[in-house]
């Protein structure tokens, strides 16, 4: 579906914000269907990298792909060791400001997950045990 679209320089970096997004809805999504996703962003990773290293070389698309590559990392567990091989690729082809906002918003995607694994469930028993 998006492999279309990650082919067309107008819609690529629009494409990726989407499949960067998907990512973090990921988890939200029925569970029947959830592993099946997240086999399909993994496979759309592989196809950006590979369309990054062949006719993207601009450093606005490696923006937007290690934006997408960020969170594939982030959200989808199984793809992390090759996501986190495609945004060291990545980072490497941004420049310097793009590479700090990079590890700035993996340090709050990181903290976030620590809060929320923190919390989850556990919160809202303590919450309601306090309340009643």
């Amino acid at each position: 579906m998006f492999e279309k679209d990650l082919s067309d320089k107008k819609k690529f970096c629009a494409t990726c914000a989407k499949l960067a997004q998907a990512c973090e809805r990921v988890d939200d999504m029925p569970e029947t269907i959830r592993e099946s996703i997240k086999g399909a962003l993994a496979d759309a990773g592989k196809r950006m990298f590979t369309i990054l290293q062949s006719r993207f070389t601009n450093p606005k698309f490696w923006q937007a792909g290690l934006e997408f590559f960020l969170a594939l990392e982030f959200h989808v567990p199984a793809a992390a060791e090759q996501a986190g091989q495609w945004r060291d690729a990545a980072m490497q082809e941004v420049d310097e400001d793009a590479r700090e906002q990079a590890e700035i918003m993996k340090e709050k995607r990181m903290e976030e997950a620590r809060t929320s694994t923190r919390c989850r469930g556990r919160c809202r028993t303590r919450w309601s045990r306090t309340v009643t």
